[in-house]
């Protein structure tokens, strides 16, 4: 809930706010982001979070500002409103060359507490201690963290505290328990929560601490949100900084924290090793031992001496100053470690590689390596680049010994760069999703195999489908999927949506999704608003963010696409075949084949069979799942409401028409409720994607469906109805080519039927000869007109 107008007004005189941040307070309070965030320069992911204490969908331009979100949501008794990318104010600062600057300034977040106002900084430690490094008269590292000397200033004339957050003060597992807290709290309450409130709470007595997977199978329980409520209201303790509440066989409870804590201690075996490094003489190899049991056998004097005096010199030595360790054999730094190459050599070789391989053009290395023959030729072999060139191997090797990562974005760009980029410190990482409807990827991606749309003139018209499918990122299950003969729209967006709730009952409560223009409209991200779901943006060029949803269209293609008549998988072999056995010619199925053969594999197949490293099934994974945390995901009615808020909005309004309702995609929809208004009055409406034959419009504040044609009672949607919709709205075009050709072929008919009838002698029916000669001709195509000659009977004198 929001502060009121009064409530803000006696909070900033309580505090002493001048005018100037009050002022400034208020335009932040009223009036959007300041900007939008982005994902540019860096691999960040963007958010944007449903806040129900906010009432509307908040920003977040990186992971870890989303994890500031989740404090900020969470922390209700400290926090009374937080705002994101608040209004800019001016700064004066001095860059890297050591020269003043002024330019805007913009907070990550600006925070309303009963005790001040204060604004945030958002950036990893890393970061930080780079720009005290580069820019020291801005940035200061002290003891209590970061400050960025111009904001802080500038904040400070209007009031405001600012400060730099760091991931030192945010904990990845403690916001991650946060973000399910918060979830438990917005679920419904069991009916017999007060029953098993008392049970755990006696169970606790009685055994001081238990895990949350013991405590369950105590009270006779699956289902941990009753546990989970508790741990939110205070009344069982729980380490929420280092045991995830998912994992509910390694989280402890217990009444209070100190019981907790000796618990834990006595339970805990031993630390793994975090950022601490074991050396390679501590973990040696069994090579290694057998090698250092026989040089101290021959100390001793157990094992005959097979090694020179000086040997034993070296190694009695060794044992006083490092003991029985210093005796490890290190034979893998043999080697000549010193380059042969001259300086100047070294010098043009480099120079070569840079020059030749690391293009765009992207050439041979064979091809490289005559280019830098070329120029060791012209170098000379008198001077200091050295007698002879290298051999092509070893230029070979210096080839491959280059950075994957620079050479790939040299050669291919950003994109492949972010492809051989090494992956990211898994300190550093997000934590995935470890229960079910938490966290769900949606993509698409065009099928190779060829539809059969429309059959017009005599052939087939085919079409390459697109398809789109949500998955689990926990349970890897395919929760939804849709197909389409457009590219992707917010009609894609709306149509999985939408089947994931006529399949699941549910969505996800967090979307992950690429950079499409689809996913970035106003209308996915309204329709993901209205429903209370939150939208994570992978970073752009970075394939490997999205995985899990690329694998699933991998294994796709290799276990069904490719089995399916028309399929035109491997387009490398299809270039090379003959018409006739090529995936456009060899077209049989239609999109309610396709979607029926789809929905089996991936809801009768895929979801039910365990695949890779998982030990469940997606299908027993997702199960499990929603026993233990029923509270995962949104649940959602299929009903009308739903329909209608997901059903696409047209864009510009339409005629009524009294006589015959409102016309849209050259068919007119008709209700009776259209007569309340008057003739040629504009309404809004929206496309029924699932049924062309159904259309919503707006009447009096009130959605009213209108309809073409006579309609059958009652009116289900089944796949064949899905199916029929989608490949009628989507082949608009390929009717209006159909009409084009019809047309055409018409007038050459025409044409035809002219040049026949002069030619016929007089006092004949001529039109009849005529048409008789013209279905002769069997008119299949336009030019079938042209082809037959006329017959020899028409040039006789009458």
């Amino acid at each position: 809930m929001l502060c009121s107008q009064e409530q803000l007004g006696q909070l900033l005189h309580k505090l002493e706010i001048p005018s100037s941040g009050a002022a400034y307070l208020a335009a932040v309070r009223s009036s959007p982001p300041a900007r939008r965030v982005r994902s540019i320069s860096v691999p960040n992911c963007c958010y944007r979070y449903a806040s129900a204490r906010m009432g509307c969908s908040v920003m977040a331009e990186s992971h870890l500002e989303y994890l500031f979100l989740l404090q900020c949501e969470f922390g209700f008794d400290e926090i009374l409103e937080y705002w994101e990318q608040p209004n800019s104010v001016p700064i004066e600062g001095t860059n890297a060359r050591g020269h003043g600057y002024r330019a805007s300034y913009t907070a990550d977040v600006l925070t309303i507490h009963a005790d001040g106002i204060r604004a945030y900084e958002v950036k990893p430690a890393e970061r930080c201690a780079e720009l005290c490094t580069t820019r020291p008269r801005d940035w200061l590292e002290t003891k209590n963290g970061f400050v960025y000397r111009p904001a802080k200033e500038a904040f400070a004339k209007l009031g405001i505290a600012h400060h730099v957050v760091t991931d030192r003060r945010l904990n990845r597992v403690e916001l991650t328990n946060y973000e399910l807290l918060l979830k438990a709290r917005s679920a419904s309450t069991p009916a017999d929560f007060r029953e098993q409130e008392q049970k755990i709470l006696k169970l606790l007595v009685k055994e001081s601490a238990l895990t949350i997977g013991a405590l369950l199978r105590a009270i006779g329980q699956t289902d941990a949100t009753t546990v989970i409520r508790l741990i939110d209201s205070g009344k069982v303790a729980c380490d929420l900084a280092e045991e995830r509440l998912t994992n509910i066989e390694d989280s402890w409870v217990a009444l209070d924290a100190i019981t907790l804590r000796r618990v834990r201690e006595g339970t805990t075996l031993i630390a793994l090793p975090g950022n601490s490094t074991v050396a390679r003489s501590d973990a040696v190899s069994a090579s290694q031992a057998i090698e250092l049991m026989q040089r101290i056998g021959i100390l001793e004097g157990t094992s005959p001496q097979s090694v020179s005096p000086r040997t034993m010199r070296q190694w009695r030595s060794k044992r006083r100053t490092g003991g029985a360790a210093a005796l490890v054999p290190m034979t893998y730094r043999r080697g000549n470690r010193v380059s042969r190459l001259s300086m100047a050599h070294e010098e043009l070789l480099q120079a070569c590689i840079a020059r030749t391989f690391l293009t765009a053009e992207s050439p041979k290395p064979f091809r490289c390596y005559g280019a830098y023959l070329h120029d060791f030729a012209e170098a000379g072999s008198e001077s200091e680049v050295g007698e002879r060139p290298i051999t092509f191997p070893a230029f070979l090797a210096r080839i491959r010994n280059l950075d994957p990562e620079v050479a790939a974005r040299a050669r291919g760009g950003k994109r492949a760069g972010n492809a051989a980029a090494p992956p990211a410190d898994p300190r550093q990482r997000s934590l995935l999703a470890t229960r079910p409807f938490h966290r769900a990827h949606i993509d698409h991606a065009k099928l190779d195999v060829h539809l059969t749309v429309m059959e017009t003139g005599g052939k087939r018209l085919t079409e390459r489908p697109w398809l789109t499918i949500m998955t689990d990122e926990c349970t890897g299950a395919v929760l939804a999927m849709s197909l389409s003969f457009r590219a992707p729209s917010r009609r894609a967006c709306a149509l999985v949506l939408r089947d994931c709730v006529r399949r699941q009952q549910r969505l996800p409560e967090c979307i992950v999704v690429d950079n499409g223009k689809e996913f970035e409209s106003v209308y996915f991200e309204a329709c993901l608003a209205r429903m209370g779901l939150h939208k994570q943006s992978r970073p752009p060029g970075h394939a490997r963010y999205g995985s899990s949803v690329e694998r699933t269209f991998g294994v796709l293609k290799e276990e069904l696409v490719m089995t399916l008549p028309g399929n035109a998988a491997n387009l490398r072999e299809d270039r090379g075949k003959s018409s006739s056995h090529k995936g456009w010619k060899r077209s049989k199925m239609s999109l309610l084949e396709l979607h029926e053969d789809l929905s089996h594999y991936f809801f009768q197949l895929f979801n039910c069979h365990a695949s890779g490293n998982r030990l469940l099934s997606p299908n027993a994974a997702t199960e499990a799942g929603l026993k233990r945390f029923g509270f995962s995901g949104i649940p959602t009615a299929f009903d009308g409401p739903f329909l209608v808020s997901t059903a696409i909005e047209v864009g510009k309004q339409l005629v009524v028409d009294h006589q015959r309702g409102v016309r849209h995609n050259g068919i007119f929809y008709s209700n009776p409720v259209l007569r309340s208004l008057h003739h040629r009055a504009r309404v809004e409406a929206r496309e029924e994607p699932w049924d062309h034959h159904c259309l919503y419009v707006l009447v009096k504040e009130h959605w009213y469906p209108c309809f073409n044609g006579p309609r059958p009672s009652p009116s289900n949607i089944t796949p064949n109805a899905i199916c029929e919709a989608v490949t009628w709205l989507d082949s608009a075009s390929l009717r209006h080519d159909a009409k084009f050709d019809r047309l055409v072929a018409t007038h050459e008919m025409r044409s035809h039927m002219e040049r026949v009838e002069s030619r016929i002698p007089q006092g004949s029916n001529r039109r009849k000869d005529a048409m008789t000669h013209v279905v002769t001709c069997s008119p299949q195509s336009p030019s079938s007109f042209k082809a037959l000659p006329l017959p020899a009977t028409t040039w006789d004198e009458a």
